[in-house]
C-alpha cells in the first residue's frame, strides 16, 4: 500500500480513495479536530510503524478506538507518511507549473478561475483523494481557535508533500509558492471541489470552434468574498 501508485492502489482496493486515507480522516474527524497542534506534532515511532504494518498486511485497524490507539498524532503521522510515499504526488508533476503560475496571478478572481481549471485536470484518483483531504483540512481550520492550526499553518506542513517540483534542486526556492498554493486550496475547498466536477472543462480549449456550442461552458466558479485569501507572492 505504502509507496504504490495512487491510481493502481484505488483500483486494487476497488475504492474511490485509498482505505488508509479514508480511515485516517474518519478517525481524525472524530478524535482530532480539537487537538492543539494537530499535524504539527509527530506520533510515536513505534505506534506509527505498527499502523503501517497493519495496513500493508491488509489488516486495517479501527483508528477510532482511543483505547487501542491513544496517540492521535500517530494517525496524523500515518496519513502524512502515506501521502509522502506516493511516487507521484497528489498534484502531479505535469500540473506543478500550472499551480505555481496560478498562485502568482494578480487578482483573486483570476486565481480562483485558474485553480478551478487545474483541479478539473487532476486524474480521478488524485481528484477524489485531494477532495477528501482538503475537506478534512477545512474542518481542521474551522476549529483553529482550539487546535491553533489555520490554513497557513497546515499549508506549511502539507505543501512539500502534496506538491513536489520535478526538479528537486528547486524545491527550497519554490517552498513559499507551494505553501501558498496549498493554502489557497484549503481556503477555497467549497468552490474548487464541487460534488460533480465538469470533466468537459479540461478539454474545452482543445475542441474545434464548430463543436464548442455542443460543449458545456466549463466549470462555474464562485467566490464567497468572505473567505480569507492567500496573498500573491511578490
Amino acid at each position: 500500500m505504502f509507496g504504490n501508485d495512487l491510481q493502481d492502489q484505488v483500483e486494487r482496493e476497488k475504492r474511490t480513495i485509498p482505505l488508509v486515507v479514508e480511515k485516517c480522516i474518519e478517525a481524525l474527524d472524530m478524535r482530532g479536530l480539537e487537538v492543539e497542534g494537530i499535524y504539527r506534532q509527530s506520533g510515536t515511532a513505534s505506534e506509527s510503524r505498527k499502523l503501517v504494518e497493519a495496513f500493508n498486511n491488509d489488516h486495517p485497524p479501527d483508528l477510532r478506538d482511543p483505547e487501542i490507539y491513544q496517540d492521535v498524532c500517530s494517525i496524523t503521522s500515518l496519513l502524512k507518511l502515506f501521502l509522502r510515499s506516493l511516487p507521484e504526488p497528489l498534484i502531479p508533476s505535469n500540473l506543478y507549473d500550472g499551480f505555481m503560475d496560478a498562485i502568482d496571478l494578480p487578482s483573486h478572481e483570476a486565481q480562483l478561475q485558474e485553480f478551478s481549471k487545474l483541479v478539473c485536470r487532476l486524474p480521478e484518483a488524485h481528484f477524489q483523494t485531494m477532495k477528501a483531504l482538503m475537506q478534512h483540512l477545512d474542518r481542521v481550520t474551522q476549529n483553529s481557535r482550539v487546535n491553533r492550526m489555520n490554513a497557513k499553518n497546515l499549508s506549511v506542513i502539507f505543501g512539500p508533500t502534496l506538491m513536489r517540483n520535478p526538479d528537486p534542486s528547486k524545491e527550497i526556492v519554490d517552498v513559499t509558492y507551494t505553501n501558498l498554493a496549498i493554502e489557497f486550496l484549503i481556503l477555497h475547498t467549497d468552490d474548487l471541489f464541487v460534488a460533480e466536477r465538469n470533466h468537459d472543462a479540461e478539454y474545452k480549449q482543445d475542441i474545434p470552434s464548430e463543436e464548442n456550442d455542443e460543449v458545456d461552458g466549463g466549470t462555474e466558479n464562485s467566490s464567497t468574498g468572505e473567505a480569507q485569501t492567500a496573498d500573491s507572492p511578490t
